[in-house]
């Protein structure tokens, strides 16, 4: 995987192919983190609620530490109503899906 100069926005799917399986996704993910990409809290609370319901083989002590991992890896911004005001100016500038 090529490495990337600029910052980057990482959606749940990316924090979780950590946890996974499949080599390729977990190791594309590895590199990604690698880059201290940026996350939402939204990112951070989805992550916590699929692995409560989804992953349960995984104990609590093992989801809080992927949860620090993230905010150790990741810049983490809030969601706001002028984040929320800038991306929808930028879906209908660029034609992008919500």
């Amino acid at each position: 995987m090529k490495p990337m100069k600029d910052n980057c926005f990482v959606d749940s799917n990316i924090c979780l192919y950590l946890l996974d399986n499949e080599g390729l996704k977990k190791e594309i993910a590895k590199a990604i983190l690698k880059t201290n990409p940026t996350i939402s809290t939204q990112v951070l609370n989805r992550n916590v609620n699929i692995l409560f319901k989804k992953y349960k083989h995984l104990t609590t002590i093992e989801i809080v530490a992927h949860t620090k991992f993230l905010c150790n890896n990741c810049k983490v911004e809030m969601i706001s109503i002028a984040t929320i005001n800038s991306a929808l100016f930028i879906k209908e500038k660029y034609q992008l899906q919500w």
